[in-house]
């Protein structure tokens, strides 16, 4: 058979996956199960083997909580790119044996990575099997994570009510299965959720909660990632009850917090985003300066593991703030930054944010007018700041693995 574009580049992201969580594997038998894998969640027709039993004691150790609950997943670690998850196809034999557990956990680590990239058809075909292959391996525990990854989708596609929904049974399940890391994320995903759907109290409730658990099973990466958002939806949501951003003390201790986590375990996307909230908080602040700095050390992180979506935002707030900043004044600060922004628009790319796309032409129209920049900085109030989905979707480019012209 000739396997297509998408097959072959699902194939080579899961094979990178695969590899990480077991180093132990041989590069033969992670790249056949790779495409197995692949090759399965487009044609259900396809018999799917065992992936390696090394990658079955990786999946048991991780829904276990063991060593890897501190760990970041490899699309956040430092230095890591869509290309670096990549290792060479070797090979074109089959493996014996058959696990429908083992065949679960590889479709929803697929599912997380597609997802991670933007890729909502693909995504939802691997986890809607991973759903299918727990139910019948009767493992509950396995089919609350994959539908917690599931109600992420929905909540992608702007349907935050049935994520809403999906995630507080996911809830009830780890909670009734004494899965403590499971309860946590998904009640970190039932924040989200539940701040897109404009609940914001509950939202900042159930990150809290999430906080509680990570710290108490010292989860670091998932003690981050709540920090973080904790931070991002406790500003907005104290800065929509007073009309700015001054009331944001204790979100900018969370966000800074979130940043020195990231930091810690090497986390840059993290970390990256986390110098872009505080930056907000800093220029709704009167403090221009240190709003720009944070964004060009943000563009720096984002630059160095080739995250173009997340540049862009540092990029256009730096726009923003230059009028503030300028040594020469805010004349020529204004120019620098029609500039800058003028370069900005035109280095179109796929990944770049609807949001920004939009947010653009109305920030050069002010430029140009020259109005309201003798004031506070405006980008809050004028709602130029990035939003979740702005960090949720990775802007990574991504090299598809080696095609093959055909199989046996």
């Amino acid at each position: 058979m000739v396997d297509d574009d998408e097959t072959r580049r699902q194939a080579g992201i899961l094979r990178g996956l695969l590899s990480l969580a077991c180093p132990d594997a041989t590069p033969q038998a992670l790249a056949n199960r790779a495409l197995a894998i692949a090759r399965r969640a487009h044609d259900e027709d396809l018999p799917v083997h065992a992936i390696p039993e090394v990658v079955l004691r990786s999946a048991r150790r991780d829904a276990e909580g063991g060593d890897s609950a501190s760990t970041p997943p490899p699309w956040a670690q430092a230095g890591r790119s869509g290309a670096d998850l990549h290792l060479p196809d070797l090979t074109r034999a089959d493996l014996p044996g058959d696990s429908v557990g083992g065949t679960a956990w590889a479709h929803l680590k697929l599912g997380q990575i597609c997802l991670r990239m933007g890729e909502l058809p693909g995504a939802a075909s691997a986890l809607r099997a991973a759903v299918i292959r727990y139910h019948h391996a009767q493992d509950t525990r396995g089919q609350a994570w994959a539908m917690v990854q599931l109600a992420r989708i929905y909540l992608v596609a702007s349907d935050p009510s049935l994520s809403v929904d999906q995630l507080r049974q996911a809830v009830s399940h780890h909670r009734e299965d004494g899965d403590q890391r499971g309860e946590a994320w998904a009640l970190y995903y039932l924040g989200l959720a539940l701040e897109e759907r404009g609940s914001r109290d509950e939202a900042v409730r159930a990150l809290q909660r999430a906080r509680a658990l990570f710290s108490r099973i010292r989860d670091m990466y998932g003690l981050a990632c709540a920090r973080h958002h904790s931070g991002r939806v406790i500003r907005d949501y104290r800065a929509a009850e007073t009309g700015s951003l001054h009331d944001s003390g204790f979100a900018r201790q969370l966000l800074l917090d979130a940043r020195q986590d990231f930091q810690r375990i090497g986390v840059v996307h993290g970390e990256a985003w986390s110098l872009i909230e505080l930056a907000v908080i800093f220029a709704g602040n009167g403090r221009p300066s240190a709003a720009l700095a944070l964004c060009e050390e943000a563009a720096a992180l984002f630059a160095s593991y080739d995250n173009r979506r997340g540049g862009d935002w540092a990029r256009f707030l730096r726009c923003t703030l230059l009028p503030y900043t300028s040594p020469a004044g805010a004349r020529t600060g204004i120019q620098m930054a029609r500039e800058e922004l003028t370069h900005l628009i035109r280095a179109a790319h796929p990944t770049r944010d609807s949001k920004l796309a939009d947010c653009m032409p109305a920030c050069a129209r002010l430029l140009e007018s020259g109005a309201q920049w003798e004031a506070d900085w405006p980008g809050w109030r004028l709602g130029m700041i990035p939003n979740r989905q702005s960090r949720e979707i990775m802007g990574a480019s991504v090299t598809d693995p080696a095609p093959r012209p055909s199989a046996r």
